[in-house]
């Protein structure tokens, strides 16, 4: 039984480890994926069904980046307006295979 619970721990903490190793934000706001950076992640954002600049999973604890929707001046880390054309990136919103996750929050948005 305690080989089982070791190895179950074990399996748990790779999965949980490796999950947001290419997944990691940056202190200034932007993506770090395959070694590059990528745009600030506030701003104007269009929701597209598939080809968006970033696929985003949303969750509800523990996410890469904390989202505040606001209606104007997007201008803080995780403060997104969203629009229906012309973003400053585009998102389509997964349930696996994200490059970063996010949670919606009312204040405190970032990391």
């Amino acid at each position: 039984m305690k080989i089982k619970s070791a190895f179950l721990f074990t399996v748990l903490l790779v999965l949980f480890s490796t999950s947001h190793l290419s997944n990691n934000i940056s202190k200034d706001c932007s993506l770090i994926k395959n070694n590059d950076k990528t745009k600030k992640l506030l701003g104007q954002v269009h929701v597209v069904n598939f080809g968006g600049t970033y696929k985003v999973k949303i969750v509800d604890f523990n996410p890469d980046l904390k989202v505040q929707v606001v209606n104007f001046n997007p201008d803080v880390c995780g403060k997104w307006e969203f629009v229906n054309f012309n973003g400053d990136f585009s998102v389509e919103f997964v349930n696996s295979g994200e490059d970063f996750s996010i949670q919606f929050v009312n204040v405190n948005p970032g990391l």
